[in-house]
């Protein structure tokens, strides 16, 4: 039988790395999201495609981690009737665009545009 030695060193250096490679990789994900949010959500995703619009319920809350990169693929808004917490910081701040940013000059087409964030009281 063989008998590997390693120095503490080359053990701390190891596991360093393995720990480093866990950490940039627990964000390293996006998700799809659409429609209702009746109950506490939580966007952790790097990337968060809206593919409808989002609905957050009056009981409900979303909230949106920082660093967070959130894509309208259309004309949809996230509708907030519940709460929403959504606090960025200068080093990880949350982007909220648009799929296709064509249209922002154009008032009248909604191609290239997203409806925004609208706080409404159902």
């Amino acid at each position: 039988m063989k008998t590997f030695r390693f120095s503490l060193q080359t053990i701390s250096a190891i596991c360093i790395t393995i720990l480093l490679l866990n950490i940039s990789n627990t964000r390293a994900s996006s998700i799809r999201v659409r429609g209702l949010i009746s109950e506490h959500t939580t966007w952790s995703a790097d990337t968060v495609f809206v593919d409808s619009t989002v609905y957050v319920k009056r009981n409900a809350s979303l909230t949106i981690h920082p660093g967070t990169y959130v894509e309208f693929q259309g004309y949809y808004a996230l509708s907030v009737s519940g709460k929403l917490i959504a606090v960025g910081t200068e080093a990880d701040p949350i982007t909220f665009t648009s799929h296709d940013t064509s249209g922002f000059y154009n008032l009248i087409d909604t191609s290239g545009a997203w409806h925004g964030i609208r706080f409404e009281d159902y």
